[in-house]
């Protein structure tokens, strides 16, 4: 058994040998008190490598938070815990001012990487914003992710090329598949 925190070692690393593989992840289950986002930020709508991505998961009584876990990915060479923003956030009421002050501590715990895909400043900044929104999302409710209506192929542009969506799809009487 090894936590979550210490399997990834590097990029593309882990903990695992060569003659090892993972048959069983285990998470603590979520209750109905708990609130969870995801939020991607990425060069595309559809089947885009993140640029960074933000994973919150909050518990609030009596508008108090008495629980919180931020994860940050593709932020630094492994995913990390923002745990300075989310001790800094327990036991506080939930506002915006507290918000915002959590996003700027968990930005200044991050160590961002320079990729292709991002520069280490562009990063910083938009760790702020991305953890500002997921904790309006599970502690205030503001800002429900936007949804993606239908798939969106590959290389196409959504303003351009309409998405798929299930009314575009028909099945013939030999079951094979056709576009309307």
């Amino acid at each position: 058994e090894i936590e979550i925190q210490k399997f990834f070692t590097g990029v593309r690393k882990t903990l695992l040998q060569k003659d090892e593989l993972v048959v069983e992840v285990v998470f603590k289950p979520l209750t109905e008190e708990h609130k969870s986002t995801f939020v991607k930020n990425a060069l595309r709508r559809a089947q885009a490598i993140s640029v960074l991505n933000v994973s919150c998961v909050t518990k609030i009584i009596d508008g108090v938070v008495a629980e919180a876990r931020i994860a940050l990915g593709a932020v630094s060479t492994t995913v990390m815990r923002a745990t300075d923003a989310e001790n800094f956030i327990i036991g506080k009421k939930a506002d915006p001012e507290l918000i915002h002050k959590t996003a700027e501590l968990a930005a200044k715990s991050a160590h961002p990487i320079n990729d292709i895909r991002s520069s280490m400043a562009y990063r910083k900044k938009m760790v702020t914003v991305l953890v500002k929104r997921a904790l309006e999302q599970t502690l205030l409710g503001i800002g429900e992710p936007p949804k993606i209506e239908g798939v969106v192929l590959w290389g196409k542009n959504i303003s351009t090329y309409k998405p798929l969506n299930g009314n575009d799809l028909v099945f013939d009487k030999n079951s094979a598949l056709s576009m309307k």
